[in-house]
């Protein structure tokens, strides 16, 4: 059997559909779960590209690229990404728990500045109850003194707006205060 070593791209026509449909990811996965020697899959500065390198056998890469436009069709849609041909070279090729641990440190390492997102999202979110309570004490406003806990979250839903994490929170801390109000109202 030949043995082939080489790559191919995988480009989106918008910079949103790579990184936020997670492609790198699901190549990786695909190539893993493949009769493939080594491969990898890697976002390029563009961010509507990923490069993915492959080492095995002909047949098994072109099964391998085939199943993969298939399989990508059909969670993306048809024609969100467009396949370059495989080009043969000699790039290395790194073994696929190499690539695969290259991943898991990449994705852990984004989920770990989510939460930390999270979390400052929601210490914000603390802060402005607290000045909540403090408006309620401090300047003994009748209305907050009037107002159940439950309205009292409503109130708070109508503070600052956030927006921290890149995208629009703007809703997080009404959302939050509607859940509570139903919590607090069922168990009433």
């Amino acid at each position: 059997m030949i043995e082939l070593k080489g790559f191919f791209l995988i480009k989106a026509k918008e910079k949103k559909i790579i990184q936020d449909k997670g492609i790198r990811a699901f190549v990786l996965e695909k190539i893993l779960e493949s009769s493939l020697e080594k491969g990898s899959a890697i976002n390029l500065p563009d961010g509507k590209t990923v490069e993915v390198r492959l080492q095995g056998k002909k047949k098994s890469i072109e099964n391998f690229i085939e199943n993969l436009k298939k399989e990508l069709i059909q969670k993306l849609g048809n024609p969100t990404v467009l396949f370059s041909e495989f080009h043969e070279n000699e790039l290395e090729i790194p073994s696929l728990v190499r690539s695969s641990q290259a991943l898991v440190v990449g994705q852990l390492s984004k989920g770990i500045q989510v939460n930390l997102q999270i979390l400052n999202s929601f210490d914000k979110f603390n802060k402005k109850l607290n000045k909540l309570d403090e408006l309620d004490k401090l300047k003994g406003l009748n209305k907050l003194n009037k107002l159940s806990k439950l309205d009292k979250l409503d109130e708070l839903s109508k503070l600052d707006k956030l927006d921290d994490l890149g995208f629009k929170v703007d809703a997080l801390p009404k959302k939050i205060a509607e859940e509570l109000k139903k919590v607090l109202s069922s168990s009433n």
